[in-house]
C-alpha cells in the first residue's frame, strides 16, 4: 500500500507544476475535440473516443490530477455542447474513470495488458454500471433494454482505447514529446 500512497502523493505534486498543468490542459482539450467525433446512436447510447486522451492524462499525471481533469472536461464539454440537462452523475463517472486510469498506470511500466485491464475496469465500473444507473435515473426502465448493447460497446471500446493509447503513448515517447516510460 505504501507504493500506492507514494504514487498518489507524486500525482498530487503534479498539480504544482506549470508544465504538468499545461500538458494536462492540452490533452483535455484534445479529449474535448475527440468527443465531437462521438457516434450518437440514441439519447442513452453513444460511442466516443475521448477516453484515449483521458487514458494519457491518467498515465502521465496519476490518480489525483486525472480526476480533476475529468471534472473540468466534463463540465466544459457540457458548456460547449449541451445535450439535455446537466447531470452531475456523469461528472462523477469522469472522476472515477480518471482515478482508475491514474491509479493503474501512473509510474508503472506501460504494457498492453495493464492498459487493457485499466480500460476494462473503467468500462465495467463507469460505462456499464455508473452510466447505466444515471441513464436509468434520468429516463427510466426503457434504458435497461439497451444494456446488452452497452456492454458490448463498452468492452469493444476498452480494447480499442487500450490499443490506440498504447500506440500513441509509445510513439510520442519515441519522438521525445512524452517522457520515456518508467
Amino acid at each position: 500500500m505504501t507504493d500506492f500512497r507514494k504514487r498518489f502523493l507524486e500525482s498530487r505534486d503534479e498539480l504544482k507544476k506549470v508544465r504538468s498543468i499545461t500538458l494536462c490542459a492540452m490533452l483535455a482539450a484534445m479529449g474535448m475535440a475527440l468527443s465531437y467525433f462521438t457516434i450518437r446512436i440514441s439519447p442513452s447510447f453513444q460511442i466516443g473516443f475521448s477516453g484515449i486522451a483521458n487514458l494519457m492524462i491518467g498515465y502521465l499525471f496519476g490518480p489525483v490530477m486525472a480526476p480533476c481533469a475529468g471534472i473540468v472536461t466534463d463540465v466544459l464539454n457540457y458548456i460547449a455542447n449541451p445535450n439535455g440537462g446537466f447531470y452531475p452523475g456523469f461528472t462523477l463517472t469522469a472522476v472515477v474513470a480518471g482515478f482508475i486510469r491514474g491509479a493503474m498506470t501512473y509510474h508503472k511500466p506501460l504494457t498492453i495488458r495493464r492498459l487493457i485491464l485499466s480500460e476494462l475496469i473503467v468500462a465495467v465500473v463507469c460505462s456499464i454500471f455508473m452510466n447505466t444507473l444515471w441513464l436509468y435515473q434520468m429516463y427510466g426502465e426503457s434504458v435497461l433494454a439497451g444494456v446488452p448493447a452497452r456492454v458490448v460497446t463498452a468492452v469493444a471500446l476498452a480494447f480499442i482505447n487500450a490499443f490506440l493509447g498504447d500506440v500513441i503513448i509509445r510513439g510520442l515517447s519515441r519522438a521525445g514529446v512524452m517522457p520515456q516510460q518508467r
